[in-house]
């Protein structure tokens, strides 16, 4: 086989790949758009190499034309690729609104049983165990006085509303702290910081301040006149370092956690 009937067997090879492009086109404009693309190829084989083609020449008209499925698209039913549908849009969500953290509200709500049991323990202590004087004024007949029952039938019915006094101090120290947890994790879901600060420091500078008073007082190694005020100023000191912090705690930036 010469090289003359190679280059006729490829350009048939050409045509019969655009035809199959063309399947879904009316007979008669199959027939006309085939001859077009043939009387093209041996046009453009005259310009370039008048005589005898080769092989090489045809590779560069070839090249110069469009591919074959091209002559497909668009026409008579058959649509042109398009681009690939856009992926669809997340969904938009509407922020929620911060909500108030409840654990604090019930620290809050606890504070004044704590102070209501603590004044029971109080009256019913001073009831039952009352001061030397008072005993002294009953055994001498000074004035009439209830009898007391006595350190021994006291102790049960103190320890029990002081457990429950106990418990109302500590439970809103609890829920504060629990508070502040979960508005942390909540990460602007929840509000309500600063009642969960108080909350959770209630109770611990309660005990301190009395703790740090009666110290104070029986310690006193200056004047009475000078001592309670550098009493109360220290503690006054210590309650707002202890609270700058906790809060400095509770505030920090949630990615440090």
């Amino acid at each position: 086989m010469n090289e003359q009937k190679e280059v006729e067997n490829a350009i048939s090879h050409y045509l019969e790949r655009v035809a199959a492009e063309l399947g879904n086109v009316e007979p008669d404009e199959r027939r006309s758009i085939l001859q077009d693309v043939e009387s093209h190829i041996y046009e453009a084989l005259e310009k370039r190499s008048p005589g005898a083609a080769t092989m090489a020449d045809l590779g560069f008209v070839l090249a110069e034309m469009v591919p074959p499925w091209s002559y497909g698209q668009g026409r008579r039913g058959v649509a042109p690729p398009s681009a690939p549908p856009a992926a669809p849009a997340p969904p938009q969500v509407q922020p929620r609104e911060p909500r108030l953290c409840w654990y604090p509200v019930v620290a809050l709500l606890l504070v004044p049983v704590f102070l209501v049991l603590a004044a029971a323990v109080s009256s019913v202590a001073y009831a039952m165990l009352r001061p030397a004087h008072v005993l002294y004024a009953e055994q001498v007949g000074l004035h009439s006085v209830t009898p007391g029952v006595g350190v021994g039938g006291a102790i049960p019915f103190i320890a029990g509303i002081a457990l429950f006094a106990l418990a109302g101090g500590v439970l809103p120290s609890i829920l504060g702290l629990v508070g502040i947890t979960k508005i942390r994790a909540a990460r602007g879901g929840l509000y309500g910081m600063t009642l969960a600060v108080i909350m959770t420091l209630l109770f611990p500078l309660f005990i301190l301040d009395i703790l740090m008073l009666l110290v104070g007082l029986r310690g006193m190694w200056l004047p009475l006149g000078l001592g309670i005020p550098v009493t109360v100023g220290a503690i006054i000191l210590v309650d707002i370092l202890i609270c700058r912090l906790v809060w400095k705690w509770a505030t920090r930036p949630v990615e440090s956690l």
